[in-house]
């Protein structure tokens, strides 16, 4: 595993994306039934070759960002960004749980 980010959304429901070193990402909610795709990742840019699971990731356009603009906290997120890399969703966003991108 490359990297793996969550969303919590409620105590009930909570997402997932996880990022494989061969270039595979698997979009997980536990209410549906898993996704799977290709991406490209360069530095902290993620290209998914597909969107629109669970109406939740809109943009095939990912970041990974050191700290949310409207957050104290600092943490890595991947949030989605519209072409010119602006933040499009500030509820979706996806808190960094696990980097193996650097080893």
């Amino acid at each position: 595993m490359l990297l793996q980010a969550t969303h919590e959304g409620s105590a009930l429901s909570s997402s997932s994306l996880v990022f494989r070193k061969d270039s595979s990402f698997e979009w997980m909610n536990g209410l549906s039934d898993p996704v799977e795709g290709r991406y490209i990742m360069k530095d902290s840019l993620i290209t998914l070759e597909k969107i629109g699971f669970d109406d939740v990731v809109k943009s095939k356009h990912l970041k990974i960002v050191h700290q949310l603009p409207w957050s104290p906290s600092s943490s890595d997120w991947v949030v989605q960004i519209n072409n010119k890399g602006a933040i499009i969703d500030s509820h979706f966003v996806f808190r960094v749980v696990l980097d193996n991108r650097n080893k």
